[in-house]
């Protein structure tokens, strides 16, 4: 059973040297955890990944991952979805390898 007074643990992800990251994502289904503006990971040449949950704080949502250089306006992928975090952090981090060796 799960302690509901714990602080969920912060996920670690593997990422290109030199990635700023934004956010976080946590080891957690909670709903407090599972907003909009989850995390944002910046990569050289302005290439963003951007990780949010929809509908904000509903169970039944899922991440939503998506790529931009720039600003939302010049996607580079179209959204991808993950139902769990475990999913999440294995779409950021192969989004993250894809992108940084193209720069």
């Amino acid at each position: 059973m799960e302690n509901q007074d714990a602080e969920p643990a912060e996920i670690v992800l593997s990422l290109p040297e030199g990635a700023k990251v934004i956010g976080a994502l946590y080891d957690t289904m909670h709903p407090d955890y599972l907003r909009e503006d989850i995390i944002q990971v910046e990569l050289s040449g302005e290439i963003f990944i951007d990780v949010g949950w929809y509908p904000h704080r509903e169970p039944v949502g899922q991440f939503v991952v998506t790529v931009f250089q720039q600003d939302f306006d010049n996607m580079l992928e179209a959204e991808q979805y993950a139902k769990d975090v475990a999913g999440a952090k294995t779409l950021v981090e192969s989004l993250a390898a894809k992108y940084a060796d193209n720069w």
